[in-house]
């Protein structure tokens, strides 16, 4: 099986499953906006991205040895040498997670009607509070033991957890898994630009 094959195979299993998601987004989803995965139950597809990172290193790998290759014929601006390496990692995480915003509209209105129905709910429990507590004047010693700070607390994290949904299901992880497998290759067009000393100390200053 040659290179072109393979490459057919990937981008095939990249549009059937880009067309398999957007199928998915228009099923009426019962979405949960309490769900952990802060992404209403849909957090499982952030392994969508790990799927392509082998292609997607073996890619980028062709495209670092080309651009070594026209750089030893002939000189380009650094500018322009570092532009094209953020250029390709751009157009590869837009490419890799762009299916993935077919859920942004349903992961949106699932994220306003929450702050709706929690923030209502959160404002009811809290003037009943301040109705009961401060208002009927009660003093500290009859809060001691009672549930209800508790229940204000809860309904608090509650209309937090609800604020920090995201609207594309995929996290950080799966964002620098897909970023490492594009950018890995190119520190050899990196190498050309800069020394390797300088480019070792720059590494372990940001590492560290």
């Amino acid at each position: 099986m040659n290179g072109g094959t393979i490459s057919q195979g990937w981008i095939w299993r990249f549009l059937v499953w880009s067309g398999l998601l957007y199928r998915i987004s228009r099923l009426p989803l019962q979405l949960m906006p309490l769900h952990p995965d802060r992404s209403g139950g849909l957090g499982f597809l952030a392994i969508f991205p790990g799927i392509f990172s082998g292609f997607v290193f073996a890619l980028s790998c062709v495209i670092a040895a080309a651009m070594v290759k026209d750089l030893g014929l002939q000189e380009h601006a650094a500018q322009t040498v570092w532009f094209a390496l953020a250029g390709w990692i751009v157009i590869v995480v837009g490419l890799v997670l762009g299916p993935l915003l077919v859920f942004v509209r349903p992961l949106y209105a699932l994220r306003e009607r929450a702050l709706i129905d929690y923030g209502r709910l959160a404002s009811q429990h809290h003037i009943a509070f301040h109705r009961k507590w401060i208002l009927e004047n009660r003093n500290g010693e009859e809060l001691m033991g009672s549930p209800d700070p508790s229940s204000a607390s809860d309904l608090n994290a509650t209309a937090e957890a609800v604020q920090q949904q995201r609207f594309i299901p995929v996290d950080f992880l799966a964002v620098a898994q897909l970023v490492l497998a594009a950018g890995v290759p190119l520190f050899a067009v990196v190498a050309t630009q800069m020394p390797i000393g300088n480019l070792i100390k720059w590494i372990v200053g940001a590492v560290l």
